[in-house]
């Protein structure tokens, strides 16, 4: 998917991902059980956003809930352990903090 709106997003994300304030990116309870059983940490997953490129976006679509918009990734990533997994992620972007509603390997269940 490319386009104005979601390179906008992406940038967005970028940035705020790399803020270094504990509230500027929030996992849900079930991303955290998704980063937990992966192995992944809160820093891990903000190297993820700031690695994501335009053709890892799969969907851009409004929140259906407040403002924001959530944003649909298929990503390639790798942490020091060396093992690279293609992830699903699924970011709602607020004005100024994300919400990671997803962050499971591709094609899992839930």
């Amino acid at each position: 998917m490319t386009g104005d709106n979601a390179v906008v997003l992406l940038t967005r994300i970028k940035v705020i991902a790399t803020r270094e304030d504990d509230y500027a990116v929030r996992p849900s309870r079930n991303a955290q059980r998704d980063m937990d059983n992966l192995g992944y940490d809160l820093v891990d997953v903000c190297d993820c956003l700031c690695d994501l490129e335009i053709g890892d976006v799969r969907k851009v679509e409004p929140a259906d809930w407040g403002d924001g918009e959530v944003v649909v990734c298929i990503t390639r990533f790798s942490c020091g352990a060396g093992q690279t997994d293609e992830l699903y992620v699924k970011v709602c972007v607020g004005a100024d903090s994300l919400e990671v509603l997803s962050f499971k390997l591709n094609g899992s269940p839930r």
